[in-house]
């Protein structure tokens, strides 16, 4: 599906290569978006390459569309990454050593004020719907289309992970967890 379809995303960024460091990617934000990067609510993302959709997640996690895709940017330089997390930045950054152009679309969750319960009462906070629901829409709109979900949801489509991502994962998660092992002898 080309990303012209699609009415209710916004480009906020543009992925280049880095050669100059051991990041797959610089991410290049359209800063009179800056909301879209920053804002604290839960979010829906499509990555394109040349302007296909390729992806559509979403996130809660705090930092923003900021660092959601940031996480996809670093996963190999930090923590255990899912296959899905170390994955994603391979798949980009083959397609971008390809020429290919990769860019990414955001849409914020709505904020809404909704009682929240605690321990003793409840208040009243403004928050945004769980991206789920957004996600899980946007994903069956796609898969109504094309009767499936886009390549790299790879999950979603019932496929397994290219096996060459999968081992390049197992060595990474290997690799980590005997330098782990070693610096805590």
């Amino acid at each position: 599906m080309n990303i012209s379809n699609v009415k209710t995303f916004t480009k906020v960024a543009d992925l280049i290569l880095d050669p100059l460091s051991k990041k797959y990617f610089e991410i290049k934000w359209y800063t009179e978006h800056k909301e879209f990067y920053t804002d604290e609510v839960d979010r829906i993302y499509i990555i394109t390459e040349n302007d296909i959709i390729k992806k559509i997640g979403g996130s809660a996690c705090k930092g923003g569309l900021f660092k959601t895709i940031t996480t996809y940017r670093d996963s190999s330089l930090s923590g255990k990454p899912s296959p899905r997390t170390f994955g994603i930045p391979v798949l980009i950054n083959e397609s971008l050593n390809k020429g290919n152009n990769i860019s990414i679309y955001g849409m914020l969750g709505e904020k809404i004020i909704q009682k929240i319960k605690g321990l003793y009462d409840e208040d009243e906070i403004i928050t945004s719907p769980n991206y789920k629901h957004s996600e899980d829409k946007c994903l069956i709109d796609y898969n109504k289309i094309y009767n499936r979900y886009p390549d790299w949801n790879f999950q979603e489509n019932g496929e397994e992970w290219p096996s060459y991502i999968l081992e390049q994962h197992k060595n990474l998660v290997y690799k980590k967890k005997n330098d782990t092992d070693e610096n805590t002898n």
